[in-house]
Formats: C-alpha cells, sequence, structure tokens
C-alpha cells in the first residue's frame, strides 16, 4: 500500500514539475549538426543534445525547424514560443529570458589549401573569393555585413554545407577560402587517417553563441528557464 501512494505521488510530483503542453522551439537549420527530417524528427549531434537537455529539464518540447533562408522570420512567428538563436537576433530582448550559458557554440573556421596565406580573423578575409555553407542571404551579423561590403572585395563563389564538397571545390581552385562550421562531423573528417587533408590548413574566423530564448509571455516561464540552466549544467 506505501509503495502504491509513493508511486502516486511521485506521478503527481512530475505531472506538477513539467511542462503542462509541449513548448515550440524554432532554430534555423545547420547541417549536418542540428537539421530535420521531411517528418520534422531532429536530426545532427547537437540536436540530439538540444532534445536531451529539455528532457532532463522536464520541459515538453518540440523544436520546429526554420529553414536558412527564412532566418528573418524566425523571432517575428507568433506559433514559437521560443527559440535556438543569438542574442543579437532580439530586437527587443527584454521581452525574452535567455539561458545564463549559450548551450553550444557554432565556430566558424575557414578551409584553404596549405599554398594558399592563411588569414588570422573575418578583418583580413579582403580581395578574395570564398564558397560559403549557406546562401549568403540566410546569414545574419558580422559575416554577411563584411561580405556585402564591397570595400573589402570579397566573391562569393557558391554555397555548400559538405565540407568535403567545399575541399574538392578548393582544389578545383574555384575559390580561395571555405568558411564552415567547426562541429564533429568537421572534425571527424579533417582528422581522419584515413582521407589526405595535409594539403588543407584551417584556422577560426568567429564564433557564434547560440542561447536558449524564452517568451516572457509563456505561464510559468521563469521556473522552465530554471530548470533548463539546472539541466544544461549537468548534461556538461
Amino acid at each position: 500500500m506505501k509503495k502504491m501512494i509513493v508511486a502516486i505521488l511521485s506521478i503527481f510530483l512530475w505531472a506538477n514539475t513539467s511542462t503542462a503542453k509541449p513548448l515550440y522551439i524554432g532554430f534555423v537549420e545547420r547541417p549536418p549538426h542540428i537539421y530535420a527530417n521531411a517528418d520534422g524528427s531532429i536530426r545532427g549531434l547537437l540536436g540530439k543534445q538540444l532534445q536531451d537537455i529539455f528532457k532532463r529539464a522536464r520541459v515538453e518540447s518540440e523544436l520546429v525547424r526554420t529553414f536558412p533562408k527564412d532566418i528573418d522570420k524566425l523571432i517575428g512567428r507568433v506559433d514559437l514560443n521560443g527559440f535556438i538563436a543569438t542574442k543579437t537576433l532580439m530586437d527587443d530582448p527584454d521581452n525574452y529570458l535567455f539561458t545564463d550559458e549559450p548551450l553550444f557554440i557554432l565556430d566558424f573556421y575557414v578551409y584553404h589549401l596549405a599554398t594558399t596565406p592563411s588569414i588570422a580573423g573575418l578583418s583580413e578575409l579582403k580581395n578574395t573569393s570564398v564558397i560559403l555553407p549557406i546562401p549568403l542571404n540566410s546569414f545574419e551579423g558580422p559575416l554577411k555585413e563584411h561580405l556585402i561590403d564591397q570595400t573589402n572585395k570579397v566573391t562569393v563563389h557558391s554555397d555548400q554545407s559538405n565540407l568535403e564538397q567545399q575541399i574538392i571545390l578548393l582544389r578545383k581552385n574555384r575559390a580561395k577560402y571555405a568558411i564552415s562550421y567547426f562541429g564533429p562531423n568537421n572534425i571527424a573528417l579533417m582528422f581522419s587517417k584515413r582521407a589526405n587533408r595535409d594539403d588543407i590548413q584551417s584556422s577560426q574566423l568567429f564564433e557564434l553563441p547560440m542561447y536558449f530564448v524564452l517568451k516572457k509571455s509563456v505561464d510559468d516561464a521563469p521556473n522552465i528557464m530554471h530548470r533548463v540552466n539546472l539541466a544544461y549544467a549537468e548534461s556538461r
């Protein structure tokens, strides 16, 4: 009898410490690190990590993708309760709660042939040509501003999300530099013993800290954010 009472209490407490209905959380696809199948199921290592954090926090949630070309529309979507985004995307940050720390950081690296001069930061990317991981109009922030500034004289050859294909284009001399995310997939590629990467060099270009952003209008928003912060700390 005591065990039954404990079980009933446990279920009751779980129900009252979890979100009553799913939170719809928008994110911008960054393949191969976080993206969705046609049926909406989440793929990629970062996607799985996010799902694990919300599960730990006992926050019932659904990650809702936005294609890179629609990044400008992400924050204005009324059907979303929150986002995975940079703080710079928020025009009115007072209306949102942010995790204490970024849940992950998108590192952008520049790759090039060993015969091409290395660059130390975005300011040195001038008078050259590049391959991007996503279309230029899908970017927001310092990289886009730098590339559209005609005084920097940077030509965008193409966009290609797969680093392997970017390297092929570099070897064909289609562009001098390729820009890509520095994620687990790319690390594995660059350090694979089976792959010849001796002619490719890389360096960090800039980074984007990605936070969980929650609308203050969501019921029990401070408590939800508190649980997500605790869950993230436990997952590290």
